[in-house]
C-alpha cells in the first residue's frame, strides 16, 4: 500500500490550532479575571456556560479540507469508495470532476457537524473546567486565587532567556567560562526583551 504525505494537512491543522488557541487566550484570561472579580464583589457561586473557542469562518478552505481529509475522507478511502470510483468511471477528467464535487460536499459536511461537534467538546470541557475553577474558589478562596493566578501565568508565561556562555573544565575538573572570540559576532537580541 501507497504511504500518503500528510505534510500540508498537518501544517494547515497546525496553523488553525494555533490560530483558535491563541483567540481562546484572551477569553480564559478574561474569565479567570471576572472569577476573582465577582468573588471580590461577593456574589453568589452559579454555574456557567462559557464559549472561549469560535469555529473557523466558511473560508479557510485549508483547515476544512484538512479536516475532511482526516474524517470522512480518509474512511472513503479506507472504504474503498475511490477505488471503486475510478473502476465505474474509468474517465482520469470525469474521475478527477467527480472526486472534486464528492471532496466539496464532504468539505460541507465538515463544516456542517463535524467542526460544530469538536468545537461544541472543547468548549464543554472548557466550560466545565471554569466552573470547577469557580467551584475551587468559592470552597477554598486562597486555594482558588492561587489556582487562578497561577493559570494565568502559565498562560502567558515568559520565554526564558537562552545565553550562549562555553564551558571548559578546569584542573580540579570544574566548568569555567571561556570568553567568546572577539572576532565572533554575538548575538545580543536575546538580551533586550
Amino acid at each position: 500500500m501507497k504511504k500518503i504525505n500528510l505534510k500540508w494537512q498537518k501544517e494547515a491543522l497546525l496553523k488553525s490550532a494555533k490560530a483558535i488557541a491563541t483567540s481562546a487566550e484572551t477569553y480564559v484570561i478574561f474569565a479567570l479575571v471576572l472569577l476573582l472579580w465577582r468573588f471580590a464583589a461577593g456574589m453568589k457561586f452559579e454555574l456557567h456556560n462559557i464559549d472561549p473557542f469560535s469555529t473557523p469562518t466558511f473560508f479557510e478552505r485549508s483547515f476544512y479540507s484538512a479536516i475532511t481529509f482526516f474524517t470522512t475522507g480518509r474512511i472513503l478511502y479506507k472504504l474503498g469508495f475511490y477505488k471503486l470510483l475510478w473502476e465505474l468511471i474509468q474517465d482520469w477528467r470525469d474521475y478527477v470532476a467527480i472526486k472534486g464535487i464528492i471532496w466539496v460536499i464532504l468539505m460541507g459536511i465538515s463544516y456542517e457537524y463535524i467542526v460544530p461537534w469538536a468545537f461544541d467538546i472543547l468548549n464543554g470541557i472548557s466550560s466545565l473546567l471554569f466552573n470547577i475553577a469557580n467551584f475551587a474558589l468559592y470552597m477554598t478562596p486562597p486555594i482558588g486565587i492561587a489556582a487562578i493566578l497561577s493559570a494565568i501565568y502559565f498562560i502567558y508565561k515568559p520565554d526564558p532567556v537562552v545565553l550562549d556562555v562555553r564551558m571548559e573544565p578546569d584542573q580540579e575538573g570544574l566548568p569555567i567560562p571561556i570568553p567568546l572570540p572577539s572576532e565572533v559576532p554575538v548575538n545580543t537580541d536575546i538580551y533586550n526583551d
